[in-house]
């Protein structure tokens, strides 16, 4: 028994070091010889190339509530503008460059981006949890990740975003964005990426729309004055007053700076 076990084991590893030998010919003549220089690396090379082709993509959180919004006097025309707003981001955005990550589901504001964008062929990654889920269904679009926990959905939904959009939104949304200003206040993020070094700050765009973030922006301020929020953390944020503002950052946005610091006025 124990000496057929020990053939195919041997079998096995010949099998092995022949696909290895054909694999470093192989990187050899698509990559030169830099790759046989390094075994580790080599065995690697394929697999990380395919993943840095995928993690170009600038991945976008969206931070936003699960109701539509009630802003203004006539909250039925402002309700419609913002949708309208909303979906014509979806559409100009660049399908090849970015990925739209939010936190699953279908309804309030959250999902317009979402849906619209996975309409077009844009590739969207739902991130929710199963006490959502067992309650209100799954997204029928993009892809849908299910976390066994509310706690971590978020930790998941915040790591993947390169960048966050925050919408009008109630405690979870204001719950996320401060979840992100203190990894950005203390440089606590980690790297997804194989070889790259994790960021030190991710940018934040607030989309102030109606007003919806002018009270939060001046209290924060008054905090920065005070000396009780570092100004490099707060200029990590960046006030937009309308859509047309949060398109025109996200178009020229630089991933090798360390955050933003202009404002939208």
């Amino acid at each position: 028994c124990h000496y057929h076990l020990r053939k195919k084991l041997y079998l096995l590893l010949t099998y092995w070091q022949y696909l290895y030998n054909y694999y470093v010919l192989y990187l050899y003549a698509c990559f030169g010889c830099e790759c046989t220089c390094h075994p580790y690396r080599m065995m690697f090379r394929i697999p990380y190339i395919a993943y840095k082709s995928m993690s170009q993509l600038i991945k976008i959180g969206i931070f936003s509530g699960s109701r539509f919004p009630m802003i203004g006097a006539t909250s039925s025309i402002s309700l419609s503008t913002i949708t309208s707003e909303l979906k014509m981001f979806s559409s100009v955005l660049d399908i090849s460059r970015h990925t739209i990550v939010y936190g699953g589901g279908e309804a309030g504001l959250m999902g317009i981006i979402p849906s619209h964008y996975s309409a077009r062929g844009g590739t969207v990654l739902g991130v929710d949890c199963s006490m959502f889920t067992n309650k209100y269904g799954i997204a029928n679009f993009g892809k849908q990740f299910i976390c066994p926990d509310f706690t971590t959905r978020q930790q998941r939904l915040i790591e993947l975003s390169d960048l966050f959009i925050v919408l009008p939104g109630g405690v979870g949304t204001l719950y996320e964005l401060m979840d992100v200003l203190v990894k950005n206040d203390l440089s606590l993020w980690v790297s997804t990426d194989l070889q790259d070094p994790p960021p030190k700050q991710k940018r934040i765009l607030v989309y102030n729309y109606n007003n919806c973030y002018s009270a939060l922006r001046t209290a924060m301020q008054q905090f920065v004055d005070s000396g009780l929020i570092a100004q490099s953390t707060f200029a990590t944020i960046t006030w937009c007053e309308s859509i047309s503002d949060v398109i025109a950052i996200v178009d020229k946005l630089d991933f090798d700076e360390d955050h933003v610091d202009e404002e939208c006025a």
